[in-house]
């Protein structure tokens, strides 16, 4: 055998490392089988793979065959169904994704925080990268630390304990509530559970620990238009205007047309279990499903761990009803009224004949330290953002700072909402309502430039003189001296120094300052740029257009397609007033607004920000609501109309902000509307009593009930305890086994249950009584009387879905059949951490990657080089590539396969010719580039490519499917069948077996299978009686004669060295002497010699002694084992000679063959 030489210092960490050499190459002149399927799916967990053993499972996961997914060439359901049909497979989908900050089109998600104390209300939702809530680390998977990371860096959910976010792209609705059933043993006070000493700090001696599940229900698509949903036909039955009917839940979940995606019953307590020891915990339990509803649920395990010290609370029972201030819950899915008397009183009520009103009473002003601690900048955004000013960007001071400080910093971060209002220069003198006086927030993101805050104002685009922006229509002609844009004939926009433009072209944008203007050109300064207000152009333009000079020059920009916007910066009114003149900002982080009109009109506004706002948005406040108008009790019944901001006469806030338009009727029909009224009564509602309210306005809410009651006891009936008592037969109805009442702790009031009702006869008056029992004493008043508290399930009467629409897929995600967005896909094996976890056979292991996409015309197979290196790189792995389909080859003009097309010589679509596949191309043709398969670099000798495609009968429909699933079939079945050497090849073992194949997509000539062969391509051609057979065993390697030529050495090599890697690996670690290396070579051989028998190698040879073993190799702590091996060879071209010879010659002895 010859000299091996080895580079021993690459061999860095303890294991077995196998290092194959090709002694069989000659230059010449002229385990339990699993696959690994790639592909993209848009529905399912993505970017990890998911074990699948049958079609219903991959079903569930990434849902049915995608149509519109084979028509732009990506086939992974149904490769996964065909694969299935052998064996379990690991399925990855791969999905790129955007992660550039939101607001430049990053792709987001919504969650959601949940309030879990009936005392708190639920929190908004947010918007945060997708990428956020997974570890990236190897697989990606969603992670519970970095969700509650998200959660607390926003101030508003910061602490918030339960937490849902959908991370699929399957929009679902979600109920979070108390089961109606808790599950049985758990009917147990906490001091029992736990013993008196052990009780977790956020619970009560006497909650029962049933009391802390919660159920979980998933449903797919969107369910949360109660006001549309109360009118169908089909499910007005269900739903009321202020949502689904608790008491017809189960009937819903039964209809039909509802799809249940999952429906959870877990404890809220962390990691909690029953006596069993079974786990319980509703966040593992929904999180264990989540491949089937991407729906993740993240609990603040540690504010349960430190709850004296949890910014949010838990109270799923009721305890902080008792004395509460709130008229309302909104808790988990229950929102609903705890009155229906309803007062508000709008810190800030605006006359439209009155425009003078001023809001300093509502914002808060922010001084700097210096001059930059504020400043404005701008964003390419568009719209009611325009393309300048349009950034307010506060740096994040330091902790020294003492003017503005961190403090501040962090309550502007934490309060600032997208409909807050920020004080425009123009109304710095008077903080009204004109509408150019405020802007309002977009969005906010943070980075290392501090917080940035978008703003946006409808006049950006409706008074661009106000504004000052402005296209300038004129054309760049030339760019000169890399700071000088020409213009032909001459600039009809007046611009002077100190302006900002903004230049675009295709994949190109910038800002920059003007120095000087002339009659046909701008220049832009190269330095000095102002850092004053409102310019700031030192925080984002540019100094240069060399970039832009240089593309043009190099003609890949024409300078038809650049685009120049302009700023006059005198036009400052609509920019935050940030000047040096005040040195500050005016925020108003909650405008409570009502709108009204003192002449005749039949309308008010209500505006994001006040409470009356958030009533209707949470359904609390419903149409058909009452107000009354007079002592006298007349009322008008209301309408509340949700507005989207139009600038007209009739609307009258002009910031961009959504509110509701309240109207007034007649009759509870709503068809008779008041008018005129001039809501004259604004500045005085009345009680259903007639009292005159203080409130700005009183509502009495159509649908709820007031949260207690107070229910007289027998007098003498309460017992020594106060846990027992009786009531009368006429209050029966009014507690009932499982409803509160408030105990007789003075100092911490809290509820306790009633464990028991039974009815009792007075043996003195015979008149019927029932005995109420509760598991602790009971508060009761002198009357007697005890206040009762229904269960929430029997309190609120509807339930609230919470919308979740998942994330988007777009053109930045699908495939689209070309060669870039393919590389963008199967990159993520590359540009994240998913590809060297595949490596890992610790991790995962599996024998054959199999393409799932049409290829497209591309040198080295273009993108599919991605999976010829992660089989490479794997080493004992084969990956069984897709050539590209005929219809690529025939559709591609660069490189031509086919002759150049002649209409006029009567040959406009010539045929395909296989002479130019082999070529890469029609070389007469001229092309820009030839397509090849993947060389050794990019893993030639552990890929199989296939071609044609397949035609399956789907239905009644024929479809070109690629081939790579069915052919990884055949290599399965060698496995199966106990032939695990065998080629995968000709009719015993290349026959492919499938019900749904009819056809091949091209009939290959023997002419076209040697084209093909030569340069690696595996042909499948139909053999009459035979079927639809692989014809070729060839690898991706074509370049010298080797045994890498042939797929069956790859595959047995596969099987030696992981087999051979099984033995070595329990001998790391042993001493590298006489014995031990004499005991591992008879067990390699005695393992060879079963190959050899099995028919894998014609011969085999081991070293493992001092030859190889040498001194210095020992000193390093190497142990080597070179093993030599002749891989049998297939038969793939079988030469039947036939002489023909005269009469006796065989029977003389004249035949012999030379």
């Amino acid at each position: 055998m010859a000299k091996l030489v080895l580079d021993l210092n690459k061999f860095k960490a303890s294991g077995v490392y196998t290092v194959e050499f090709d002694a069989s190459e000659r230059i010449i002149v002229n385990s339990d089988v699993v696959r690994l399927i790639v592909g993209f799916s848009k529905k399912g967990v993505f970017n990890t793979p998911v074990f699948l053993s049958n079609t219903s499972a991959a079903k569930k996961v990434f849902g049915d065959i995608d149509k519109s997914l084979e028509k732009n060439g990506s086939y992974f359901h149904r490769a996964i169904e065909t694969a299935l049909q052998t064996g379990p497979v690991f399925a990855l989908n791969l999905i790129p994704f955007n992660t550039l900050p939101i607001h430049l089109g990053g792709d987001g998600v919504y969650y959601k925080s949940y309030s879990t104390a009936v005392n708190e209300d639920n929190y908004l939702k947010r918007k945060e990268l997708i990428t956020s809530f997974f570890n990236k680390e190897k697989f990606w998977f969603p992670d519970t630390k970095n969700f509650i990371g998200i959660t607390n860096y926003n101030g508003i959910n910061r602490g918030s304990l339960f937490n849902l976010v959908n991370l699929s792209q399957t929009p679902v609705s979600v109920i979070v509530k108390k089961p109606e059933t808790p599950p049985t043993g758990f009917a147990i006070t906490a001091k029992e559970w736990y013993g008196l000493n052990n009780i977790p700090e956020f619970m009560n001696p006497d909650d029962f620990i049933e009391d802390y599940f919660i159920e979980v229900i998933i449903i797919e698509g969107e369910w949360t238009d109660y006001t549309t949903l109360s009118k169908d036909p089909e499910f007005s039955k269900y739903f009321t205007p202020t949502g689904l009917q608790m008491d017809k839940l189960e009937k819903f979940l039964s209809n039909e047309n509802v799809i249940l995606k999952g429906r959870f019953v877990g404890s809220i307590i962390p990691n909690f279990t029953d006596k069993e020891g079974n786990l319980l915990y509703i966040q593992r339990i929904i999180n264990n499903f989540f491949a089937s509803t991407g729906i993740f649920c993240a609990i603040n395990e540690d504010a349960f761990e430190n709850y004296a010290l949890s910014l949010k609370k838990l109270d799923l029972i009721g305890h902080g009803f008792i004395g509460t201030s709130k008229d309302s819950i909104n808790m988990l899915s229950y929102v609903a009224p705890l009155q229906t008397e309803r007062g508000y009183t709008l810190t800030e009520t605006y006359d439209i004949n009155n425009p003078s009103l001023v809001l300093n009473s509502q914002t808060i002003t922010y001084t700097p330290n210096t001059s930059t601690d504020f400043y404005v900048t701008a964003l390419p955004i568009s719209g009611n953002s325009g393309l300048f000013y349009n950034v307010l960007t506060i740096p994040k001071p330091p902790v020294t700072a003492t003017t503005f400080t961190l403090n501040d910093y962090n309550y502007i971060k934490d309060n600032i909402k997208d409909y807050s209002l920020i004080l425009t220069h123009y109304g710095s003198s008077a903080p009204n309502l004109n509408k150019r006086n405020y802007v309002k927030v977009k969005e906010v993101f943070e980075n290392a430039n501090g917080l940035n805050i978008i703003l946006e104002t409808p006049e950006k685009v409706l008074s661009p003189s106000i504004s000052g922006e402005s296209k300038i229509l004129d054309k760049v002609s030339t760019i000169t001296s890399n700071d000088t844009l020409n213009f032909t004939p001459s600039l009809t926009t007046t611009i002077t120094g100190g302006d900002i433009i903004y230049v675009k072209a295709p994949g190109y944008s910038s800002y920059f300052e003007v120095a000087s203007v002339t009659a046909t050109s701008i220049k832009i300064k190269t330095s000095g740029l102002t850092l004053t207000y409102p310019t700031f152009a030192t925080m984002y333009c540019q100094t240069s257009l060399a970039e832009l000079q240089t593309a043009v020059a190099n003609g890949l920009i024409n300078t038809n397609d650049i685009e120049v916007y302009h700023w006059d910066v005198t036009k400052k009114d609509l920019v935050p007033f940030i000047d040096s003149a005040t040195g500050g900002i005016k925020i108003l982080f909650e405008p409570d607004l009502g709108i009204y009109d003192t002449t005749p009109s039949n309308w008010m506004e209500i505006y994001p920000g006040s409470k009356m706002y958030k009533d209707i948005e949470n359904k609390i406040l419903n149409n058909g609501d009452v107000v009354y108008i007079s002592n006298t009790g007349q009322k008008y019944y209301l309408k509340y109309i949700k507005t989207n901001y139009v600038l007209d006469n009739t609307s009258q806030i002009f910031y961009g902000l959504n509110g509701y338009r309240i109207y007034e009727y007649n009759n509870q029909d709503l068809t008779n509307i008041v008018t005129p009224i001039n809501f004259k009564h604004f500045t005085q509602f009345y009680t259903s009593s007639g009292l005159a309210s203080t409130n700005d306005i009183l509502v009495y809410a159509k649908y709820g009930e007031d949260v207690s009651q107070k229910v007289p006891i027998i007098p003498g009936t309460l017992n020594a305890s106060k846990t027992k008592f009786r009531i009368t037969a006429s209050n029966a109805s009014k507690i009932e086994v499982g409803y509160f009442l408030r105990n007789d702790d003075p100092l911490n009031p809290k509820l306790t249950r009633v464990i028991s009702k039974i009815k009792k006869i007075n043996p003195f008056t015979g008149i019927t009584e029932y005995e109420i029992e509760t598991t602790s004493a009971v508060y009761t008043t002198s009357v007697p009387e005890v206040e009762v508290y229904k269960p929430l399930n029997k309190f609120v009467k509807t339930l609230n879905f919470e919308f979740f629409d998942g994330f988007k897929l777009t053109s930045y995600h699908l495939p689209d059949g070309s060669n870039a967005q393919l590389e963008k896909i199967l990159g993520v094996l590359e540009n994240t951490k998913i590809g060297e976890t595949l490596l890992d056979k610790n991790v995962i292991d599996f024998r054959y990657i199999v393409d799932t996409f049409d290829t497209p015309i591309a040198p080295m197979m273009g993108a599919k080089a991605i999976l010829g290196r992660l089989a490479k790189q794997k080493s004992k792995c084969l990956a069984i590539l897709n050539a590209p389909s005929i219809k690529n080859f025939m559709s591609s003009t660069d490189p031509l396969f086919t002759e150049i097309p002649d209409p006029m010589a009567g040959n406009p679509t010539p045929l395909l010719n296989t002479d130019y596949i082999k070529d890469g191309g029609n070389l007469s043709a001229g092309p820009s580039f030839r397509f090849t398969l993947p060389d050794e670099e990019n893993g030639a000798k552990h890929i199989g490519v296939y071609s044609p495609f397949l035609i399956y009968r789907d239905g009644n429909v024929n479809t070109l499917v690629p081939p790579a699933a069915d052919v990884s079939n055949n290599f399965i079945r060698k496995f199966l069948n106990g032939n695990p050497y065998a080629l995968v090849m000709g009719v015993k073992t290349g026959t492919l077996s499938n019900p749904k194949l009819v056809g091949l997509e091209y009939a290959y000539t023997q002419h076209d299978r040697e084209n093909l062969e030569t340069i690696g391509i595996n042909p499948i051609i139909f053999l009459k009686n035979f079927g639809f057979v692989i014809f070729a065993n060839k690898t991706a390697y074509q370049k010298t004669i080797s045994a890498f030529n042939n797929i069956n050495v790859r595959d047995l090599l596969i099987t030696i060295e992981n087999d051979i890697e099984d033995i070595l690996i329990r001998y790391v670690g042993t001493f590298n002497d006489a014995t031990n290396r004499l005991e591992i070579k008879s067990i390699v051989e005695s393992y060879l010699e079963r190959v050899k028998n099995a028919g894998g190698i014609y011969d085999y040879m081991v070293v493992m002694d001092s030859t190889n073993n040498t001194p210095e190799i020992i000193d390093q702590s190497f142990g080597i084992i070179d093993i030599g091996i002749e891989p049998v060879r297939g038969m793939t071209k079988i030469i039947n000679r036939i002489t023909i010879l005269k009469t006796g010659a065989i029977s003389s002895g004249g035949f012999s063959v030379a």
